[in-house]
């Protein structure tokens, strides 16, 4: 046996692309494997050539990129659906024939709520203080799997043999560090509710069950954890350092053989082609492949978080999408996948920030502040938070005198060629008292803005400039009237948004602390912020801020963005819409307006706004009691976002049928409405 594994380290493992196609073609053609070994050598001798002869880099039967890199472009549909695995209940009737099942434990009947089973000791070393105590904890295994194979032949090391190390190299009592490894184990390791569901099925048929674990923690412990996590009545547990031999050698599939009836039908069922599959097959046993969720899972997760906050995210994902349980819409999966660690990591922040700038107050302005003012109610109430209505629209309105050639700017420039007639943009600014005075300029209210015009338009709009001021007064009063109750006693303020520039923020800011003169100091948190010239020195001077990226920090995040800013802020934004309209100002009564209703994209909305809460109720969930698991950097909110930049198919697939009106806040009877995926398309193309 020591030969054949060193024989197959050698022709399989030595090439990464080659183990990997090899392993995943036996894997699919189990009993041609068991019948016909020398075709499956045949396979092995094409792949050594193709990659280690012919030095070639693609792939000749599978794609080696998907168990390396991401690879979200191949996703037609929602992620939930891709390992295509049966429904638990179809699943489970194969297995009736046989008279005895087992099972691999790590991976099949638990799994750990962290993405890698090595990052279990990095939380470990935070709980215990320990300066870099993952290694520490990974070189001890090493080194007493070694000792042991010199000293008795075999590498099955107990948990007390790599204390016994870790103490004689940090002092730590093995005692205590075996019993915090293990609680810290059971916290982390939870029923696969897949398999969970088969395991009551097959024991409610009355058959026997035997548990089969590699694994440095002893039976009594392994069977803790299993009863802890709802699996009882097994007939047996074998572990390998109990046993002095594992399942890769095949040393624990005879272990078995030898305990049953030479008639008794036997399957085991693992998720390690080559620790369960390949070795059980060999002796004869059946088999059952439940393909590791994190390897399925991590085939479509962007690279370059930080390692803990990718554990703990991925090992939260691939769960919820490669359990094999529950199928979902690809807008909730949007959500999930891409927008909860975002919003749930922009939250936390939002928090942190406050308390440093000792904030009152914090005032989430809708509609993008809907989702983020959900989240945060649900982790905080130290710090009082309100949703308050605001805008663009809004802040262009009541501020421009503050911002006079950015409010001709956006109702000008940003028009041309948008079949917007003039009428109509003076209506959205609530200036249609001003229609009858267009002749004398030579302009005409059915008139559409062109480039031929705007010179004209705009020489109208700064002549009546006065009359402007005037006309929006009363909605400003009414702002005035709003924010007053709002803000209160509070001396100090954050006004929370998404970005990008911080227009409607800072207008706001404008209006509260020079207009309006009000006791209060405003801050401006966003959630990523695009250059402009005139926010430059409010975030050089802190009051204007940015979670995930700025022209200041994370500056390649910054430049990844704006290559296609357009369409990635239309994407982006998505993660923050509300089943509801956007806000547009006050009424001449001070009654709050709103803009049109887009119903057609509510239960799309919802559905995404669904799968960023529940990321953030599952997280909270599993790793609720590691605080430092919250802290997550703007940088790592940022990357799964950054996975959909790549593979703009997800956005297309999840958001291509929302309807958009060109200009919100004008005449919507005159607009072209177009849905995302074609607007998508064509920027792409102007970009390419």
């Amino acid at each position: 046996m020591y030969l054949k594994n060193l024989a197959y380290k050698y022709f399989v493992c030595k090439n990464a692309n080659v183990q990997y196609e090899y392993e995943k073609y036996v894997n699919e053609h189990l009993d041609e494997h068991n019948k016909k070994r020398f075709e499956h050598w045949k396979i092995l001798l094409r792949l050594k050539y193709h990659y280690q002869i012919r030095k070639k880099k693609e792939h000749l039967f599978y794609d080696f990129s998907l168990n390396q890199n991401i690879n979200l472009s191949l996703l037609t549909g929602p992620e939930s659906e891709a390992a295509s695995r049966p429904p638990v209940y179809h699943w489970v009737k194969g297995l009736f024939e046989y008279d005895i099942i087992s099972f691999d434990v790590f991976d099949t009947l638990l799994l750990r709520k962290v993405n890698l089973p090595r990052d279990v000791f990095s939380i470990l070393g935070e709980q215990l203080d320990i300066l870099d105590f993952n290694n520490i904890r990974f070189q001890a295994e090493q080194e007493a799997r070694k000792l042991h194979m010199a000293l008795y032949g075999n590498t099955e090391v107990t948990i007390f043999d790599i204390y016994d190390l870790i103490e004689k190299k940090t002092g730590l009592k093995k005692d205590e560090g075996v019993k915090a490894e293990f609680e810290l184990e059971k916290d982390l390791c939870y029923a696969n509710p897949y398999m969970k569901c088969a395991f009551d099925i097959l024991k409610a048929r009355g058959k026997r069950v035997f548990i089969l674990s590699d694994m440095y923690f002893p039976k009594e412990y392994i069977k803790k954890l299993l009863n802890i996590n709802g699996y009882d009545g097994f007939e047996e547990i074998f572990v390998s350092c109990d046993l002095k031999g594992g399942k890769k050698s095949g040393f624990m599939f005879k272990f078995l053989k030898e305990r049953l009836s030479l008639n008794s039908k036997i399957v085991h069922i693992g998720d390690n082609p080559t620790a369960d599959i390949q070795p059980a097959s060999t002796l004869g046993i059946d088999t059952r492949y439940y393909a590791n969720i994190q390897t399925l899972g991590n085939a479509y997760r962007e690279k370059g978080m930080s390692p803990l906050i990718r554990s703990a995210y991925a090992g939260l994902v691939n769960a919820k999408m490669h359990i094999g349980l529950e199928h979902y819409t690809t807008q909730y999966e949007f959500g999930y996948n891409y927008g909860g660690i975002f919003v749930l990591g922009y939250v936390h922040w939002i928090h942190k920030r406050a308390k440093e700038k000792k904030i009152d107050k914090l005032l989430f302005m809708a509609r993008d502040g809907y989702i983020y003012k959900k989240i945060y109610d649900k982790f905080y109430s130290d710090i009082p938070s309100e949703l308050v209505f605001w805008s663009r629209e809004a802040s262009l309105k009541y501020a421009c005198d503050y911002n006079r050639t950015d409010f001709l700017n956006r109702v000008i420039n940003q028009k041309i060629d948008k079949n917007i007639t003039i009428k109509s943009l003076l209506t959205s600014l609530d200036l249609d008292s001003l229609v009858v005075k267009l002749k004398q300029y030579n302009l005409k209210e059915d008139e559409l803005i062109h480039e031929g015009n705007k010179k004209e338009l705009s020489e109208f709009l700064i002549k009546n400039w006065t009359l402007i001021l005037e006309y929006q007064s009363k909605g400003e009063e009414a702002a005035h009237t709003y924010y007053s109750k709002i803000i209160g006693n509070s001396k100090n303020i954050a006004l929370i948004d998404i970005g990008w520039r911080g227009d409607n923020q800072l207008g706001l800011k404008k209006l509260i602390e020079k207009k309006w003169k009000m006791d209060c100091t405003v801050y401006c948190l966003m959630a990523g912020s695009i250059l402009s010239e005139k926010n430059q020195t409010f975030m050089l001077e802190g009051v204007l801020e940015s979670y995930m990226f700025s022209v200041f920090n994370n500056t390649s995040l910054y430049a990844s963005f704006i290559k296609n800013s357009a369409i990635n802020m239309a994407i982006f934004e998505m993660f923050s819409q509300a089943p509801f309209p956007s806000f547009s100002g006050f009424d001449k009564n001070g009654n709050l307006k709103f803009g049109y209703a887009e119903v057609e994209n509510y239960e799309i909305i919802k559905e995404i706004l669904k799968g960023i809460e529940d990321f953030c109720d599952d997280y909270k969930y599993f790793f609720g009691k590691y605080p430092f698991l919250f802290n997550i950097p703007g940088y790592d909110a940022y990357i799964p976002f950054r996975g959909i930049t790549k593979a703009y198919n997800i956005a297309e697939n999840a958001i291509g049928d929302v309807h958009f009106q060109q200009s919100v806040g004008l005449d919507y009877s005159k607009q072209k409405v177009e849905n995302f995926s074609k607007i998508m398309r064509q920027s792409i193309h102007k970009n390419l």
